[in-house]
């Protein structure tokens, strides 16, 4: 079967401290151990890269731009990636680590 993971679920599956942590890093393993096709667009790492460099006192994971791009890397070798058009992520990727931001 094939399964779009929502950004909510990358999200608290990287965040420890979120009381849905253990369900979501739970329903990924489980997906991956039947063999279930795991897909994310880039709008799902669009709202990652939003929340996960948010402050932690707005609601965000008070990630570093480079720690939020190490998770954006990991994320994007575990999942397959249904691109919209070719060249918006990459061109996202490099305005965001360019311009620093949050």
């Amino acid at each position: 079967m094939n399964i779009v993971l929502d950004s909510n679920i990358l999200l608290r599956a990287i965040h420890h401290e979120s009381p849905h942590h253990p369900e979501a890093k739970a329903a990924i393993e489980t997906l991956t151990k039947r063999n279930e096709t795991l897909y994310i667009f880039p709008q799902m790492l669009y709202e990652f890269w939003t929340v996960a460099t948010r402050p932690l006192k707005d609601n965000g994971l008070g990630l570093s731009v480079v720690e939020a791009y190490n998770e954006l890397t990991r994320i994007k070798s575990l999942f397959r990636l249904l691109p919209d058009s070719p060249s918006i992520l990459p061109e996202w990727e490099r305005m965001i680590v360019k311009y620093v931001v949050l």
